[in-house]
């Protein structure tokens, strides 16, 4: 007589003789197979405004902007942690040996930028996976909630550097490839960290727009008691615009829309005092609000444009201060 009792999911057999024979009875238990973990990644692009690029760039100044890396893994058990390790390569646009700067192009113009872990950009976020020097991405984690499932964001800070305004204008862009090595066991640190890996890619913008500033100074006389001779003088505008952009700067007629430049007037109450405006040392080029403008292209240096000024031989008006006002107009 063979007689048994189970336990659990497995069995316990206790056997006796019977005609020599020893019969056993048994039930094999196999442990739950592992849920496989499944992560998708995405990347919401750095998005550069295009006139905070452009001002800035023409002022040597950073633009900064971020975007955001995204992370949603399934297939975990409650409690367990998976790492997460998104390389960013050079991208398209190609970079320093360094990982230091990263470039956008426009043809064949280039800007400097990069990509940041913190956001007082000082940690470049790279790669482990080579063409990035010895920068690296950042070790995220994700720790899996009751229903096998998690996710985890990080902002991805991104500059264009100061110090570029003779940079030229275009639409800027470099595709940034992104590798994601992700599984368990992971450190803490992404150097050497192997696992599953999912590759996609995101496309940073910029697009400089062609401009100009403009600034200027008094043009003054001074003081004298005589017109029998032309008297002179002279000031400057100041403008920059853009590097290999196109500018003209007028001039206009005044307070009495003077249509001819070599007779604008300064006033003082009814009385007035002719006067000149011209674009050369000789005086020979007026400069107006029309046809006699200046025209030249810009550097992305601030240029000074010379004023010449000429009070001709005329009656000496009534002594007092005589002013008029001119706007300055820059086109591009």
């Amino acid at each position: 007589m063979t007689t048994w009792s189970q336990a659990s999911s497995s069995a316990r057999v206790s056997a006796r003789w019977l005609g020599g024979v020893v019969l056993a009875i048994g039930v094999l238990a196999c442990p739950r197979a592992a849920e496989a973990q499944t992560c998708s990644f995405s990347v919401s692009a750095p998005s550069f405004s295009s006139s905070e690029v452009s001002s800035n760039l023409l002022d040597g100044f950073a633009t900064d902007t971020f975007g955001t890396f995204n992370a949603n893994c399934s297939g975990g058990t409650a409690g367990s942690t998976i790492q997460i390790c998104p390389n960013f390569t050079a991208g398209t646009g190609g970079a320093d040996s360094s990982g230091s700067p990263r470039y956008m192009k426009s043809g064949a113009n280039q800007i400097e930028m990069n990509l940041f872990q913190d956001a007082s950009r000082t940690v470049v976020w790279g790669s482990t996976l080579g063409g990035m020097g010895t920068t690296r991405p950042p070790a995220l984690s994700i720790t899996f909630g009751s229903g096998g499932t998690g996710s985890t964001n990080a902002p991805v800070f991104a500059r264009i550097r100061s110090g570029q305004n003779t940079a030229r204008t275009g639409t800027y862009a470099t595709t940034i490839g992104m590798s994601t090595v992700y599984g368990s066991g992971g450190t803490g640190d992404c150097s050497g960290f192997a696992g599953a890996t999912d590759t996609s890619n995101f496309t940073v913008t910029a697009i400089y727009t062609p401009t100009c500033t403009l600034s200027t100074a008094p043009l003054n006389f001074g003081s004298f008691s005589s017109l029998a001779t032309a008297r002179d003088s002279d000031t400057a505008l100041s403008v920059r615009c853009s590097n290999a952009s196109a500018y003209s700067v007028a001039l206009n007629g005044g307070l009495t829309n003077a249509s001819d430049p070599t007779q604008r007037k300064m006033r003082l109450g009814a009385d007035t005092l002719t006067y000149g405006l011209y674009r050369d040392p000789s005086r020979a080029a007026p400069w107006d609000a029309t046809v006699n403008v200046f025209s030249s292209s810009g550097t992305g240096n601030t240029e000074s444009l010379p004023v010449y000024g000429r009070i001709p031989i005329q009656p000496l008006p009534p002594a007092g201060t005589y002013t008029d006002t001119i706007v300055a107009t820059v086109t591009y």
